[in-house]
């Protein structure tokens, strides 16, 4: 019989500190959903990762379809002529989008 460790064996062991209000909240709720605590907290990370996953997604389509916008916003004042406040307005919300592309 060989001793080998397949894939889904579980090796790591990730060291955690916190508080003793905070372990027992954690151990609460793990018991709630019949869990090790080990469990609950390797679930609850994943599922984070997934939820910033998503909604990273969703900042991306929003933000493009904002450019999009201001693309033909842009697009009309280009070939209109326009009040220069407004102007002066609508390059202040240009600049505005090209920063949140750089974040």
């Amino acid at each position: 019989m060989h001793n080998k460790i397949s894939r889904d064996t579980k090796t790591e062991i990730i060291p955690v500190r916190c508080r003793k209000s905070e372990k027992e909240k954690l151990e609460l709720a793990a018991q709630k959903k019949g869990k090790s605590l080990s469990e609950y907290m390797l679930d609850s990370g994943m599922a984070g990762k997934e939820r910033r996953v998503q909604r990273d997604k969703k900042r991306v389509v929003q933000l493009i379809e904002e450019q999009e916008n201001i693309n033909d916003i842009q697009r009309y004042r280009e070939n209109n002529d326009i009040d220069p406040e407004l102007g002066e307005m609508l390059d202040k919300l240009i600049e505005g989008v090209r920063a949140s592309w750089d974040c």
